[in-house]
């Protein structure tokens, strides 16, 4: 894609030379990460790995192992950290890989390093591997048995010998493998419990008394039950009370900084976290729903900002966020920016560590599932360390608002990227965007659904707030003026189209002129706005998803134009139909664009149809003031506008020349290729400019879209537009004067 673009204009159709100013050129600027590549890092491509951290060479540093599926190879590597940040791969073990394991440092032989303990599936079986270290961070296999049960293990000192032991599941029973103090576990325990998941186990040292009891959650019936150790190699069992019977997984954490530990779950569609009451109940005392979880999450407590309160940290394919501590038990989420692109979230095992890897006082985060990657901490909010490029999106929608009060237009976009759910919001620093995310947890992408949102001052406060909806979705995001975003319905509702083949739409309009927009949803149901931002549903009044709405009497009421009948706003929430601008001819156009062509003070109308063979020309209609259109044969011809190939995006209407009267800049797409055009309004008449260095901005590249807005509010329309080539969003900033 050309970067620098001159534009000379040059007469054509009638001696009327339209000239804008010199060195007319479109620069690139850059924008934030909507989606984040793969990181450029030596241990990317490992998926359903698991990982832990520690210096293991004694420099100071924290070091990582990563055992998983590397290209089908089951491998298990360590990784030197070189002080920044920057990891070289040690050695590495081969294995046969089949599922998932868990790998974890642990001083096995309590001689004061860290050795490494392999646990990996085999299908019926699995295989456990004790890597014993020699100070310097080099390993040796010190242990290889043959194991039965998950390879889900867990670490404790159930003796309380000063050795750590081993536990895992098997069906309807846990089995304890005590440390034979010479770099190896056997001398197994089995303890009998009812049905455990696999990974649904947790040790905790219940009551106090320095030896390590167990937790479990039912495979079936979601119970938790504690087994307290009875410090003679048995456990005695009590039911924990106050939980309902859905929960997948938990974690025993001290939130509060008080005397007990509290029990985060993450349940069917909420995560929620119990306090301790007394003799094994628990009250209900913060959720969140709904998340995106799947019985594979796992949850990670963690002190993420140094406050001395620990965060937690749920990792799932769709759903990957920091719940930061605020005290009192609320929290704020921090959403990763990166979640996981690839693979089938339902059937991946996810692990996670942390720590201060490039030594600059921030916690960092190594995450797999998919693949394995490093979130950079810059500044409380985690960057996935690779290359940087705004994505094209699928099911999309972006839109440049002021969402901070700072006077500079901010990016928010919303879509699908390969299967993964963007929701965000990049604040403009003036320079360069930075990415903040804002709440976004109960609002999920729907497959296969259409985006659609409004970006408007829907209360008067003097900041833009966000309405979005989708299939199963509609939500109302109110800005404190900060750019902190709360959520609610208020009086909002999901309503689908008139039939199965009705698109979704969403207009912001104030249809009973009362100076608030009001909101109209698949052309059915409006919603009417009391000026604070709350909505009452008014009326079906039927229409089409396609309607535009067009003033076209200049009485302050939006008039509404569907299937080419003119339907006139009769002020008390009623519509009366005044022309069918066709006639009841049969045609397949399905664009409206309204527009004042003759600069007269009333909206005119071009109608035309993508890709439609039936319908080469657009045509247009002039509004002649008294309620009336008459459809002007001279204005729009095939040398103007061919509507075979029009872009779904249509026309865009603006002011680009600046000379008070509205210009049209558009797409048509070839086969191969895209054009762009620009139709200036010359007293009333629309002349195309060809000039190549206009219609090939795209290159040989293919395009959706473009958007023209006044990025930077100098008067000059830039360019917003994705190139299907190399499947970038590209912002272009006009550098120059455009003059007529």
């Amino acid at each position: 894609m050309k970067k620098h673009l001159t534009l000379i204009f040059i007469s054509f159709f009638i001696k009327t030379s339209i000239t804008f100013g010199q060195n007319t050129n479109f620069i690139e600027q850059n924008i934030p990460d909507v989606v984040i590549e793969p990181a450029t890092t030596p241990f990317q491509n490992y998926s359903q790995a698991s990982n832990d951290t520690a210096d293991i060479d004694n420099d100071g540093d924290l070091d990582l192992v990563i055992s998983g599926n590397l290209n089908g190879q089951g491998k298990l590597t360590v990784f030197f950290n070189d002080g920044s940040g920057n990891f070289i791969p040690g050695q590495s073990f081969l294995y046969t890989f089949t599922g998932y394991g868990t790998v974890k440092f642990n001083d096995v032989d309590n001689d004061g390093d860290m050795d490494i303990i392999d646990w990996n599936d085999n299908h019926s079986d699995s295989q456990l591997n004790v890597y014993l270290n020699n100070g310097t961070g080099q390993f040796s296999l010190s242990n290889s048995q043959q194991m039965s049960g998950s390879a889900f293990f867990k670490t404790g000192d159930f003796n309380n010998d000063g050795y750590t032991d081993l536990i895992n599941v098997r069906y309807d029973h846990l089995t304890i493998h005590f440390n034979n103090q010479h770099g190896g576990f056997d001398n197994p325990l089995t303890t009998s419990v009812f049905y455990p998941r696999q990974s649904g186990f947790e040790i905790v040292d219940y009551n106090n008394d320095s030896y390590d009891d167990i937790c479990v959650t039912r495979s079936n019936n979601f119970h938790l039950k504690i087994y307290i150790n009875n410090q003679q190699n048995g456990f005695i069992s009590y039911m924990l009370r106050g939980f309902p019977d859905d929960i997948y997984d938990f974690k025993f954490a001290n939130l509060d900084n008080d005397a007990s530990l509290e029990i985060i779950t993450y349940q069917s569609n909420k995560i929620a976290i119990y306090d301790f009451i007394q003799d094994y109940n628990y009250g209900l005392a913060y959720e969140i729903e709904p998340v995106n979880i799947n019985s594979f999450t796992p949850i990670y407590d963690y002190d993420f900002n140094n406050d001395g309160l620990k965060d937690f940290f749920i990792l799932n394919g769709t759903s990957t966020k920091i719940f930061m501590n605020n005290g009192n038990l609320s929290f704020t989420i921090n959403n990763i920016i990166d979640i996981y692109d690839n693979g089938n979230p339902a059937t991946l095992h996810g692990s996670a560590c942390f720590g201060d890897f490039n030594n600059d006082g921030n916690v960092e985060i190594l995450a797999s599932w998919a693949d394995t990657r490093l979130f950079i901490n810059q500044n409380g909010r985690y960057l996935h360390n690779g290359s940087h490029k705004l994505k094209k999106m699928s099911k999309s929608f972006m839109e440049f608002a002021d969402f901070d009060g700072d006077n500079l237009k901010d990016l928010f976009v919303i879509g699908q990227y390969n299967r993964k759910d963007i929701f965000r919001i990049y604040k403009n620093n003036d320079t360069s965007f930075d990415p903040i995310p804002i709440v976004d947890f109960d609002f999920a992408v729907v497959n296969n659904s259409d985006n659609k949102a409004l970006v408007f001052d829907a209360d008067n406060d003097n900041d833009n707030d966000i309405i979005i909806m989708n299939d199963d979705h509609i939500k109302f995001y109110h800005n404190d003026g900060y750019g902190h975003f709360t959520n609610s319905l208020n009086g909002l509702a999901i309503y689908e189209p008139l039939n199965s083949y009705g698109s979704l739409s969403l207009y912001a309009v104030d249809i009973d002129g009362d100076g608030d927009k009001d909101v109209v949803e698949n052309g059915r149901i409006i919603f009417i706005n009391d000026g604070n931002g709350n909505f009452t549903q008014n009326i079906d009044i039927a229409y089409s998803s396609y309607l535009k709405f067009i003033d076209i009497n200049n009485d302050g009421l939006p008039d509404i134009l569907d299937d080419e009948h003119i339907y006139r706003n009769n002020g008390n929430f009623s519509f009366t139909d005044i022309q069918d601008l066709l006639q009841g001819e049969q045609h397949s156009y399905t664009t409206y664009t309204i527009i004042d062509i003759n600069n007269d003070g009333y909206k005119d109308i071009i109608i035309s149809a993508p890709y439609s063979i039936n319908a080469k020309k657009a045509r247009m209609f002039i509004n002649d003031g008294n309620e009336h259109f008459v459809e002007d044969v001279t204005n729009i011809t095939p040398a103007n506008i061919d509507a075979v190939h029009l872009t779904n995006n249509h026309f865009q209407v603006i002011d680009f020349d600046h000379d008070g009267d509205e210009d049209i800049i558009g797409i048509e797409n070839y086969p191969n290729h895209s054009k762009s055009f620009l139709l200036i309004n010359l007293n009333g008449t629309l002349y195309k400019f060809i000039d190549r260095a206009f219609t090939d901005i795209f290159g040989d590249t293919k395009v959706d879209s473009y958007k023209a807005i006044d990025y930077n509010d100098d008067g000059l329309y830039d360019l917003l537009e994705p190139s299907s080539n190399d499947d970038n969003l590209h912002l272009m900033i006009n550098n120059s004067l455009n003059t007529v």
